[in-house]
C-alpha cells in the first residue's frame, strides 16, 4: 500500500488491473461498493464503500454483501480500536459503544490506546480470542487518506488486518489472522490526512484552477457552488507556473513535500472541522448495520 494512505483506491495509480489486482463494483442506490483483490503477495482483499449519501438501508445491503461469507461464524468479537476522547480517532470505540452483545455469539471489546492503558491492543484481543474461542474478529479503527474528499466518505473492510496506532508509527502488534489464529476483518474509516498530502492536494487545485482559467474563464469568477477543479495543465504550463516542481508527477511531489517537512517536525496529522459530527453520525449508522447483521 501507499505509505501515505490506508485506502486501496488511492494506492493503485502505478499498478495494472488484472495483473496486480482485480477490480469490480456494485451499486446500492447512492452507495458504491468497490472490490480490490490484490493478486501478488501478500494477497488480500479490500472492499471500499463510498458514501455519497449516508443512508441506512443501502449501507446495510452493502454490508450484507461483504459479510456474507462470515455469517456462519459462531463467536464474533467486534473491537473498537482508538481513543474515544479524540474525535478523529474515536470511530472504533464509538461504534462498539452503540452495540449490544448477543449471548454466546457476539462479543464487544474497547481496548484503550497504549498511551492510556500501557497495554498493547492486539495482545489484549488475542487473550480475549483465546478465552472465548472466537471465530471472527472485526477490528474497527480510524484510517489516513491522501485526498480530503475521502474523509468520512469511505468505509473500508479488508482481510489484511490492522496495526493499531500505525498512523503515528507505532510498533504495536498487528491484529491479523496470522497473529490471532482466526479470521480477521479490519474495518476502517478515513478520519485524518497528513499535512504533506494536504499541501500536495493544494498543488493539484492550483493546476486545476489555472487549467479552468485557460479553458473556461467564466468558471473562475464563480464563488459559490463551485465543483472541484478538473483537468490538468500541460507540462509546459506546469513548468511555467511552478518551475521544477511542476515537472514532478503526483508521487514525486508528495515525496518531496514530506522530505521537506518531516525533518522540521511539521508532518502533522489533521482532520476536518466537522469531525465531531461526522464521526458520531457514522458510528451510529455503522453500529446499527453491524448489529442487524450479527444479531
Amino acid at each position: 500500500m501507499n505509505n501515505y494512505t490506508d485506502l486501496a483506491r488511492e494506492s493503485i495509480e502505478h499498478l495494472k488491473e488484472n495483473v496486480d489486482y482485480r477490480f469490480s463494483k456494485k451499486f446500492f442506490q447512492d452507495i458504491i461498493l468497490e472490490n480490490y483483490e490484490f493478486l501478488k503477495e501478500p494477497k488480500r482483499t479490500y472492499f471500499e464503500i463510498i458514501l455519497k449519501e449516508l443512508e441506512a438501508s443501502s449501507l446495510q445491503k452493502a454490508f450484507e454483501e461483504v459479510f456474507k461469507p462470515y455469517l456462519n461464524k459462531k463467536r464474533i468479537l467486534i473491537v473498537g480500536v482508538g481513543n474515544i476522547y479524540f474525535n478523529a480517532d474515536a470511530i472504533g470505540p464509538l461504534v462498539v459503544s452503540h452495540m449490544e452483545p448477543v449471548l454466546d455469539h457476539l462479543y464487544l471489546l474497547i481496548p484503550r490506546v497504549k498511551g492510556q492503558s500501557g497495554m498493547d491492543s492486539a495482545k489484549l484481543v488475542k487473550k480475549v480470542k483465546e478465552l472465548y474461542d472466537i471465530d471472527l474478529v472485526i477490528a474497527i479503527d480510524a484510517l489516513c487518506a491522501i485526498e480530503t474528499n475521502s474523509l468520512f466518505q469511505t468505509i473500508q473492510i479488508n482481510t489484511m488486518g490492522i496495526q493499531p496506532g500505525s498512523a503515528l508509527s507505532s510498533s504495536n502488534e498487528s491484529i491479523t489472522k496470522e497473529y490471532l489464529g482466526c479470521d480477521v476483518l479490519a474495518m476502517g474509516i478515513p478520519c485524518v490526512i497528513k499535512v504533506g498530502s494536504l499541501i500536495n492536494e493544494f498543488f493539484k487545485d492550483v493546476e486545476g484552477f489555472f487549467y479552468e482559467s485557460l479553458n473556461d474563464c467564466s468558471s473562475v469568477l464563480k464563488v459559490t457552488g463551485k465543483k472541484e477543479y478538473q483537468g490538468q495543465l500541460s507540462l509546459a504550463h506546469k513548468e511555467k507556473l511552478l518551475g521544477e516542481i511542476g515537472l514532478l508527477n503526483n508521487d514525486q511531489r508528495l515525496d518531496l513535500i514530506n522530505d521537506i517537512i518531516r525533518p522540521v517536525n511539521k508532518d502533522l496529522v489533521v482532520s476536518v472541522k466537522e469531525a465531531d459530527k461526522s464521526v458520531k453520525d457514522l458510528a451510529l449508522i455503522i453500529s446499527q448495520c453491524l448489529q442487524n447483521i450479527f444479531k
